[in-house]
């Protein structure tokens, strides 16, 4: 280990907690719980099966070199993926989707989190304050740490994940280890449906933020350690999200998990009593900060090799403000409450996942042929999984035009040279 570098352990376990904030915010859990309801046990299988796909997706952000301040610089077109690339511009230029995607999971994934987390703080710890006055204090808590500095909310992002997933551990494993009720959800078996299905797309969208976030001085340099960086965020977020549907179909029974939209609650509550209620209500809101912090440092690392940057410290954070003030306007205008905004967040979604194809595809390149058909079958799957975000949301075309136009934005903006 070079002197002055943080210890490969401190490393990882940054790279962990900013990522576990985004596996297991309250979306996720809600749409484990509902796919439980919807699929009993069948629930592991399918998680083992996109923990799979994922780890090829790991090996692919691996394989790319780290040249620049993070792998998917190389695909944004700054660099060629190997040295014999021959990908053609037009194609390097989609690789802009991380970007365009996390913009849009901020804004819109953001605002439902934000209010997600104000009726949480609401309904747990204090029913006379406001949920929407405890959203945007904590927008306001994001936007002090990001003026602060990326170092600033860097920590706040890697307290914040480590204690969440800490919680939840603890909350999953005391509620496996108690006597559960009867006529639970073990052993049922639930007609399944593509409905169901569907929840299973967004689960483990953004375990590749922690590890592009790691400081360069810190970087791991070595291969084994690089895969470690991205393999551990699934197999942690793959785990601990199976342990709680564990704990959810230990407790709950599949026809109250599949019609709540809550079942991360009802299970907390079942399992621990008020104790479950705060663990859970404190997790919710503590990967709520995570997630989001995480968001707006990617959004910034992404667009640092693609823009010029000024100097004065207060115009660097600019790409994180600007978003902060645009959820505040969706928070303001009412958006939480919409249909429309669950549309919003399918079309960053399925950008999301068209992004990690793109990025097995730019990795296909760079591999032996064996490991070059096993990323382009993962490249069509995810593919696929955008395609089935975009088209199994309640308005498939409103997701098609916030993705289009977010690409579209993303790609016509001018880089730096």
């Amino acid at each position: 280990m070079g002197s002055g570098q943080p210890p490969v352990f401190r490393t990882l376990a940054v790279a962990l907690a900013i990522s576990l904030g985004l596996i297991l915010d309250v979306r996720s859990l809600a749409a484990v719980g509902s796919l439980a309801g919807h699929g009993g046990w069948l629930l592991f299988i399918l998680l083992a099966i996109l923990a799979a796909l994922y780890c090829v997706t790991a090996a692919a952000y691996a394989r790319l070199p780290a040249r620049g301040s993070e792998p998917e610089s190389i695909a944004l077109g700054l660099q060629p993926a190997c040295e014999e690339d021959t990908t053609p511009r037009a194609f390097v230029r989609l690789a802009l989707v991380p970007l365009a995607a996390r913009i849009g999971a901020f804004l819109f994934m953001g605002t439902s989190l934000l209010a997600l987390a104000g009726y949480m703080f609401n309904e747990v710890f204090w029913r006379q304050f406001p949920n929407l006055g405890f959203s945007f204090l904590l927008l306001v808590v994001l936007a002090g740490f990001a003026i602060m500095g990326e170092k600033a909310l860097r920590w706040l992002v890697t307290a914040t994940g480590l204690l969440a997933a800490l919680l939840m551990f603890a909350l999953f494993a005391a509620a496996l280890a108690g006597p559960g009720v009867e006529n639970a959800g073990v052993g049922q078996t639930p007609p399944f449906s593509v409905s169901g299905l569907l929840l299973l797309v967004p689960l483990l969208v953004g375990f590749e933020v922690g590890p592009l976030l790691i400081d360069p001085s810190a970087r791991p340099n070595r291969p084994a350690l690089r895969r470690r960086a991205y393999l551990l965020p699934v197999a942690a977020g793959a785990l601990l999200l199976a342990l709680f549907g564990a704990a959810a179909l230990h407790w709950v029974d599949v026809e109250r998990l599949a019609a709540t939209t809550v079942p991360h609650m009802t299970m907390a509550r079942r399992a621990l009593g008020d104790t479950g209620r705060m663990m859970m209500g404190a997790a919710g809101i503590l990967t709520t900060i995570t997630a989001l912090g995480g968001l707006l440092l990617a959004v910034r690392a992404t667009a640092v090799p693609l823009f010029p940057v000024p100097r004065r410290p207060f115009v660097t954070t600019m790409p994180m403000l600007l978003p902060c003030a645009a959820v505040a306007g969706l928070l303001g205008l009412g958006y939480a409450g919409k249909e429309v905004l669950e549309a919003y967040i399918a079309g960053a979604f399925g950008l999301w996942l068209a992004g990690y194809a793109v990025v097995n595809v730019a990795a296909s390149r760079c591999v032996m042929r064996n490991a070059r058909i096993v990323h382009r079958i993962a490249a069509v799957l995810f593919a696929l999984m955008a395609a089935a975000m975009v088209g199994g949301s309640a308005r498939p075309l409103v997701s098609l035009f916030v993705a289009a136009l977010l690409l579209a934005a993303a790609v016509a903006f001018p880089r730096k040279r």
